[in-house]
């Protein structure tokens, strides 16, 4: 077998060097026409999925429907997303996420209060 390289090598191995190195870069640029083929109904699927939540979360928040687990789940996200923005140790992501589940179930339990009719789901 003969290594293409440029010191020490024959002409002919130099030929094909440089045959094989062009017929790769053909075979590359084919190869990502094929994945740019591969990949869009996928993300055609992903863009009518995001469409289709917002059209029925539209239509949930219209109802007044609130599950109150999920949005609780939504202020510890909201405070672990805070504490990596602020690049805070592993500990004072807890710490960011305890405060944050805390604070959300107060405004929710006051918010369930102060409603005579509640709407909100326990599930």
């Amino acid at each position: 077998m003969v290594v293409p390289n440029d010191v020490g090598a024959t002409p002919q191995a130099k030929d094909w060097s440089i045959s094989w190195i062009r017929s790769l870069r053909r075979c590359n640029s084919g190869l990502a026409m094929d994945a740019y083929g591969l990949f869009i109904y996928p993300f055609l699927g992903c863009v009518v999925l995001i469409l289709i939540h917002a059209y029925f979360g539209i239509h949930v928040l219209e109802r007044g429907i609130i599950f109150v687990d999920l949005s609780l789940a939504q202020f510890i996200s909201l405070g672990t997303a805070i504490a990596l923005f602020l690049g805070k140790e592993i500990h004072d992501k807890y710490i960011y996420s305890a405060v944050f589940a805390v604070v959300g179930a107060l405004i929710l339990s006051f918010r369930d209060a102060s409603r005579s009719s509640s709407t909100l789901r326990h599930s």
